[in-house]
């Protein structure tokens, strides 16, 4: 069913971040004509800009800052893309309401968060070695309390941006008939007739 091929597809979209972990991981660089781009690991710069917080070198401290907020904005959209294309991919003949959209954003997102609590491994696998395996014995408190916090919080997080993307989505998916439902209703939106009257756009392609 197309629930299931979402999800599958969720897994498969955490190619790009997983790729973007390696570029970091391996130290790579990416060259252009006019300027290159060093890929900065969001969990180091975090790390960094705490230790830089608490002994208080400021200088050093506004580029963390700098670093950790472009790092968590470059993840992030990697992330949310990769998830809304699958969402956006999907039989458009399913999608019967917003709510539809919604779902499907969600079943993409925990496919997403399964596939890279496993495969990435700096998670399960991770956790699997420092806290079980290479101690002299099994730290399970640590273990469990660490698995919980990517397996739950982690999850919702996903969750709710994928969500909040989906519905938008769906709104934008559902544009048509929205505006004639408003119209019908005697709601009028000003700034799309203002942008549709300036621009000769179409006001379904300025409301979505």
């Amino acid at each position: 069913s197309i629930v299931v091929l979402t999800f599958f597809s969720g897994c498969l979209s955490t190619a790009p971040i997983l790729f973007y972990d390696a570029v970091v991981k391996n130290g790579y660089e990416l060259h252009f004509f006019l300027f290159r781009i060093t890929p900065e690991s969001f969990m180091n710069s975090s790390r960094t800009f705490v230790g830089q917080a608490l002994t208080g070198t400021s200088g050093i401290l506004s580029a963390s800052v700098a670093v950790t907020v472009v790092s968590f904005v470059l993840v992030g959209v990697i992330e949310e893309w990769s998830k809304h294309w699958v969402t956006r991919k999907s039989d458009p003949a399913y999608f019967s309401s917003i709510n539809d959209v919604i779902q499907l954003s969600i079943i993409a997102a925990i496919g997403f968060a399964f596939a890279e609590n496993v495969v990435n491994p700096n998670y399960f696998l991770a956790f699997v070695k420092n806290f079980l395996v290479s101690t002299a014995s099994p730290d399970w408190g640590m273990f469990l309390g660490s698995v919980f916090g990517r397996s739950i919080i982690t999850n919702m997080v996903h969750i709710t941006c994928s969500g909040v993307l989906g519905y938008f989505y769906g709104l934008a998916f559902f544009a048509k008939p929205a505006l004639e439902d408003d119209r019908a209703h005697g709601r009028r939106h000003l700034f799309i007739l203002f942008l549709h009257r300036f621009t000769g756009a179409s006001r379904i392609q300025l409301y979505r």
